[in-house]
């Protein structure tokens, strides 16, 4: 909690005492990319916050992606992946994420869904018409 910053222990805090009582047998701890169930892929995405991870989820042939809070404004991080936020604790960490991420997932193959921007899967298919730097 010390390396902490200061604006995020409150956070951090919060966690600990959400989590702090659920022992081994409940709470299952795992590596970023690691298959944590059957089709169910832990991607590492550092940036946002530390240990940041999105969930990629696989079957009979469909795919879903978990990209919980990896921006709080999807429609601008996905064809502007190079910029950060105020909130992104490593931005440097989360352009290369967004980089990364945005990049690959063919958003028409591919359905998106996002913790901060539950309507963007809406306009996912936009994601490609990237401007600008």
């Amino acid at each position: 909690m010390a390396s902490a910053p200061d604006a995020m222990k409150g956070a951090f805090q919060t966690v600990r005492h959400m989590l702090g009582g659920l022992g081994d047998d409940r709470l299952i701890k795992f590596e970023a990319g690691t298959e944590v169930v059957p089709g169910v892929k832990s991607v590492a995405a550092y940036g946002h916050t530390p240990g940041h991870t999105l969930f990629m989820v696989e079957s009979k042939g469909e795919k879903f992606a978990y990209l919980a809070d990896i921006t709080n404004v999807p429609q601008l991080f996905a064809r502007h992946p190079d910029w950060a936020e105020q909130f992104d604790m490593d931005a440097e960490a989360a352009r290369l994420t967004h980089r990364k991420v945005f990049d690959p997932i063919d958003s028409a193959t591919v359905n998106l869904k996002y913790l901060m921007a539950p309507s963007y899967e809406d306009d996912a298919n936009h994601r490609h018409e990237k401007t600008g730097p």
